[in-house]
Formats: C-alpha cells, structure tokens, sequence
C-alpha cells in the first residue's frame, strides 16, 4: 500500500491525463489493487500474461506500429508514450525509434568545458562529455530530418519555453530549422541556435554549448 498526500495523487491524475489526452481516472491507466483485497503474501503483483511482452522490440512495435509511415502524423506520436523508470532509458529508447526512420543520421556533440580554469586539469573532456545532468541536453544528440524534439529551456515564451515540441525541419552545423507542433504558436517556423548551458546542481561549474533540445519520439 502507498502512503501519501491527497494531492500527490491528484497530480500524477492530472498528469496521466494531460499525457494521455484521456479524461477517464489516471488516463485510462491500469490500476492493480484498491487498498482492500490481500495481494500476494510476498507483496508482489502478479500481471496477466496478455499485458506482457518478450523484449523492448515487441514494445516498440506495440506502441509504435508502423512508424516509418506514422512517424510524421504528429497527432498519433501525441498520443502515444513508452514509461521508463530513469532518463537514460528514455534516451536509449528515443535513438532505437529513430534508427528506424529512414533519412539519414546527424549526430552533434556539444563542447564541454570547466569556467575555473585552476580547476580544468581536474576534468577531463571526456568525463564532462559523460555527464548527462537533468534538464539539459546530451552530450551527443541525435536528429533526422522530421524527427520530433522537446526544448530544454525558455527561449520566447509563451511561444517557445520549457517543454514545447518541435520537429526538425533543416540541420546545419549551428543552427537549426524547426517548426513548433504545439501549443498557440503551432505550425510557425522557428530556427534554434546552440547555446552556452551551466548546469546548476553539479559540484563544480562546467558550460555545454548545445542545442537545448531533446528527441521526443515516444
């Protein structure tokens, strides 16, 4: 049984319904267990055998079905979404789905580097490529052409902040074309330049020059 506040439920209730663009309780969601009943009498749940699969490729293909000519109707991605429990599952899972598109790859890597310059010989590049702090973008962000990305930071709000969803519609070494796929500022061209980005919750200052982007494509 999980112990909490009324309103932590509330807003994981919200969210799954944000998320799912489903009004029903939680978004639809399967829920096991109701407080009351007796589970198993080593607390764990057991699952029917038809809400299971074998691998991660049988889950893409479930949630994702035909994406090579899905992908760009950008109203069916919306309502589809794979969980994990850690970002890097996430971003493992993002550049499974985007292999499976068919244009071709661009790979760019930010530039890491320490500001305390007595601190440098401390840090290799190498490590600071490694570090993947929450809210900013990797190290080495993969893109195609009509992939789908989200922002990482405000930029001109309420048009382009936190959150919003872009598509790629042009790469460049240092800028990108995209177009905005939601919210009011939808359908309007919008070019995304790399920025200098200083994570605030590492033990020592270091700056990305990045895209503030990342792939959103399940």
């Amino acid at each position: 049984m999980i112990i909490n506040r009324k309103v932590s439920f509330e807003a994981l209730d919200m969210d799954l319904q944000d998320l799912r663009h489903n009004t029903r309780l939680m978004g639809g969601s399967y829920l096991f267990g109701n407080g009351t009943s007796v589970g198993e009498k080593d607390d764990r749940v057991s699952l029917p055998l038809g809400h299971m699969l074998s691998d991660l490729k049988e889950l893409m293909n479930k949630v994702l079905p035909n994406l090579r000519n899905q992908f760009t109707d950008y109203n069916w991605l919306k309502t589809r979404a794979i969980l994990a429990p850690k970002n890097v599952a996430v971003d493992d899972l993002n550049i499974k789905v985007l292999e499976q598109l068919s244009d071709e790859r661009h790979i760019y890597n930010s530039i890491d580097t320490v500001l305390n310059i007595d601190e440098a010989v401390n840090y290799l590049v190498e490590f600071l490529n490694s570090l993947t702090p929450p809210g900013l973008p990797p190290h080495n962000l993969h893109l195609k052409i009509g992939a789908p990305v989200m922002r990482h930071r405000n930029l001109d709000p309420p048009k382009l902040c936190n959150d919003t969803g872009l598509i790629i519609k042009k790469m460049m070494p240092t800028v990108l074309e995209t177009t905005i796929f939601t919210g009011k500022a939808r359908d309007e061209p919008v070019f995304i330049p790399r920025i200098p980005l200083i994570p605030s919750n590492m033990p020592f200052q270091y700056k990305l020059l990045q895209f503030p982007l990342k792939l959103s494509l399940q």
